[in-house]
């Protein structure tokens, strides 16, 4: 993927139900709400300001019922790469 000259990088995840047919590093439906469906794949997109220099992301899915959180699953990423400001990937959700 290649920027345009003076493009800024945010600080941002973003969280999508698929990605798009035509172009794999497009993501489609964006949300941050989940259901359990059988075989779901919830893709993400880390964006980073400063060059994130290669370390582990964890993904920390929780449930929230009638306004009380609880953590359901820990997912870490190993980051292949010891540069870069955008890392993605995605986890099966059931």
């Amino acid at each position: 993927m290649q920027l345009e000259k003076g493009t800024q990088f945010s600080d941002k995840l973003i969280f999508v139900l698929g990605l798009s047919a035509s172009n794999l590093l497009q993501l489609a439906a964006e949300t941050t709400r989940f259901t359990t469906t059988p075989n779901l794949l919830i893709s993400w997109r880390l964006q980073t300001e400063d060059d994130k220099a290669g370390p582990a992301v964890t993904i920390k899915i929780g449930k929230s019922v009638n306004g009380s959180y609880t953590a359901v699953q820990s997912i870490p990423y190993p980051d292949p790469r010891s540069y870069g400001h955008i890392m993605l990937s995605s986890f099966p959700w059931t």
